[in-house]
């Protein structure tokens, strides 16, 4: 109970405005009317009545009855009468009200209505002198008392005259925090999020038709592995052990493989107990994808492509998009440059530091590098990709051939075993995705997982442990394949233009509210 009222500030109980909506609400019951029934059926969600009525013209209400619904945006009274705006998630339209039409009792009911408040209407639809399409309401129905009211969006011009928010309802925290207000007031969040669920449906659909089964796997597993990364930890009492979140599908999509199935994919949620940017959510929903008798050039050509459709669907045929500064054309070829050719050119040196702590720190040094007096050679070349490389790739890029000891889950190259078949794709300086020619050496497999354990031993919490039961599925066979994957929410960030993670999840991590 302590904790319950030291968080009773949440629901503001003695804010003035919301005792008085309190008191409509008992007005409300005292008239023998349920403000939260059950269910209404309408006729049509608004954009489409809008649509069928569009060409409607005259200012003697339709013949035919409808039943709508919405939410309230604004009241204008007049006496016995109003006008009032209701809005749903397709679009708005005026009602007209007259006590009249209503009759005593539910124009009593309406006099209780506030802004916020979701309703039904029967009615008919006519178009005022104005020419706007207006229901003349004949039926008030209360679905849902609202005891809040939605913030009311402020704007003004800058200095381009274009419109833009500047109260409470833009700050950030408030909109993540309280999606359910900005699903409501901004239009441009959802239409971020419409395209998010569309995006998704496209690549599910997208895959299907290239023949790939979508397959679920476990989220909870007894051990982390498929990427490096930190795991949350859990524990499963019946079972009396331990389990993580899972950093990645990939051990258990390729089990799938090897249990004979040709293409797979998953679209879900991977967990990592790393740190929150722009970029990063500790959850995130991720498409991994496995196909059999593939390699990464086969990879290329699926991620390129399926981006490349992805974008023309949501952004009717259109390849050309802009994000943020940048004017983006991709129905260009991507741009394809192995990732040591990048270092020469960026940093001034190429992998002959892969086995040399000093020199690598030497270098970075000379670039003015920071990293962790513990960082490894790996750790310091990601720091200098991210700082020196990273900001010239902004055209859709694919940086491949990884060093394998930084990828060891990838097939090496048979004609340099020091280099692994693997790519990332960048775009404005993200990465978007990452792919393999994926090993299926059973005993080469074993060799690099027990090296990772020895490096998680050595203080490593991003390596990985030794997955016997996977070792034991490629003993079995694993047919040649390559694998990819793609973050969804980065690529629904690139094709809405939007500029943090947390634009693109409807509910990102936060701190409590204290």
């Amino acid at each position: 109970m302590d904790e319950i009222k030291d968080k009773s500030f949440i629901l503001d109980d003695n804010n003035i405005l919301k005792k008085n909506r309190l008191e409509k609400l008992e007005n409300i019951k005292n008239m023998g009317i349920n403000p939260y029934p059950t269910k209404f059926i309408r006729t049509d969600n608004l954009k489409n009545i809008k649509t069928r009525f569009s060409n409607y013209s005259s200012e003697e209400p339709s013949e035919e009855l409808i039943k709508v619904s919405g939410r309230i945006v604004s009241i204008r009274k007049m006496g016995k009468a109003a006008f009032i705006n209701i809005k749903d998630w397709y679009d708005k339209i005026q009602v007209y009200i007259r006590k009249d039409f209503l009759g005593d009792e539910n124009f009593n009911l309406f006099k209780e209505i506030d802004l916020s408040d979701i309703i039904g209407i029967d009615g008919n639809i006519f178009k005022t002198k104005t020419g706007e399409l207006t229901v003349l309401a004949k039926k008030l129905t209360l679905l849902s008392k609202s005891l809040r009211a939605l913030p009311i969006v402020k704007e003004k011009e800058n200095v381009d005259g274009e419109k833009i928010k500047f109260d409470d309802v833009s700050d950030l925290e408030f909109k993540y925090r309280q999606r359910y207000v900005d699903l409501n007031i901004d239009d441009h969040s959802r239409e971020v999020f419409e395209k998010r669920s569309k995006i998704i449906n496209f690549i599910r659909n997208y895959l299907t038709n290239l023949n790939f089964l979508e397959v679920e796997t476990p989220i909870m597993q007894t051990l982390s592995g498929g990427a490096a990364a930190r795991p949350f930890s859990t524990y499963h009492n019946a079972l009396n052990m331990p389990l993580y979140l899972r950093i990645a599908p990939e051990l258990y999509l390729k089990r799938l493989i090897a249990g004979g199935m040709d293409r797979v994919f998953e679209i879900g949620r991977n967990f990592r107990n790393e740190g929150i940017s722009t970029r990063h959510n500790p959850e995130f929903t991720m498409l991994e994808l496995y196909q059999s008798l593939a390699d990464y050039y086969d990879m290329m050509d699926l991620a390129e492509n399926m981006v490349k459709e992805t974008l023309s669907y949501i952004n009717d045929g259109n390849l050309k998009i802009k994000y943020g500064n940048y004017d983006l054309d991709f129905g260009k070829k991507w741009n394809r440059i192995k990732m040591e050719d990048l270092f020469k050119k960026y940093a001034g040196f190429g992998f002959e530091y892969l086995d040399d702590l000093a020199g690598m720190r030497n270098m970075a040094d000379k670039l003015n590098i920071k990293y962790e007096n513990n960082a490894t050679i790996q750790k310091i070349y990601d720091q200098i990709l991210e700082d020196k490389i990273e900001p010239y790739l902004i055209e859709p890029t694919i940086v491949y051939d990884f060093p394998k000891a930084w990828s060891p889950l990838s097939k090496e190259k048979f004609d340099n075993p020091t280099i692994a078949e693997r790519f990332e794709i960048y775009i404005v300086s993200r990465e978007l995705g990452n792919a393999y020619s994926e090993l299926n050496n059973p005993l080469e497999q074993r060799k690099r997982m027990e090296e990772q354990a020895e490096m998680k031993l050595k203080g490593d919490d991003e390596a990985c442990d030794v997955d016997y039961d996977y070792i034991r599925a490629l003993e079995y066979g694993l047919s040649p394949c390559g694998g990819l994957g793609i973050g969804i929410d980065r690529l629904v960030m690139l094709l809405t233009n939007s500029q943090s993670i947390r634009d693109v999840i409807f509910f990102p991590h936060m701190k409590p509210e204290i």
